[in-house]
């Protein structure tokens, strides 16, 4: 079945400053094809047989190849929404597992390689989750609830991780946040 893009999408995605991704049999109403023009909205096809990555209107280095996920019980249903998008678009991801204490917070930290470029950790609010991370993990992290946050947290510190408050934000919202952050830990990477 084809997807139909409406201007009702295309508005989303200005507000989200994001790249558009649509697969080959897209159709697009006439309004939302004038405001992909108005706005300067980039559309990038993805590649379902390529192990590149499409991000920025471009395509993205294999250096952030895999995405580590985790959550806490209550966020799984959130996190399984995102992991779907991830997958359509080509990304490798490893799912570390539950978490819903301090023990089992330290038992999943201790899984997270030393290679890892990129982790997003969902839990319902999410403040002790990221303390726990900058206290466990060897890897810094910054909880974020949109994505010009995201971009402001960066400037101020080197963070692999990424922890959404799932109560704070719908699903959409935290993927074009966790979206944005893979952006930008790109950036870094190839800097």
């Amino acid at each position: 079945m084809k997807r139909l893009i409406t201007a009702k999408d295309i508005e989303e995605i200005r507000k989200s400053r994001g790249t558009l991704i649509v697969s080959k049999d897209v159709i697009y109403t006439p309004s939302a094809k004038d405001l992909i023009k108005e706005y300067g909205i980039s559309v990038v096809e993805e590649k379902k047989d390529s192990p590149r990555r499409v991000l920025d209107a471009g395509v993205m280095p294999d250096i952030i190849s895999q995405i580590y996920f985790a959550c806490d019980p209550s966020s799984e249903p959130f996190l399984n929404k995102m992991m779907i998008f991830w997958k359509k678009i080509g990304y490798a991801m490893k799912d570390l597992g539950r978490a819903s204490d301090e023990i089992s917070f330290k038992n999943l930290v201790a899984q997270i390689p030393k290679d890892m470029q990129v982790m997003v950790y969902i839990a319902e609010n999410g403040f002790r989750e990221t303390a726990w991370f900058n206290k466990y993990a060897s890897f810094s992290a910054v909880r974020c609830t949109g994505i010009l946050e995201v971009q402001e947290a960066l400037k101020e510190m080197d963070a692999k991780i990424l922890v959404i408050g799932s109560e704070l934000m719908g699903w959409k919202s935290a993927l074009r946040t966790s979206y944005e952050f893979i952006q930008q830990r790109q950036k870094i990477v190839n800097y």
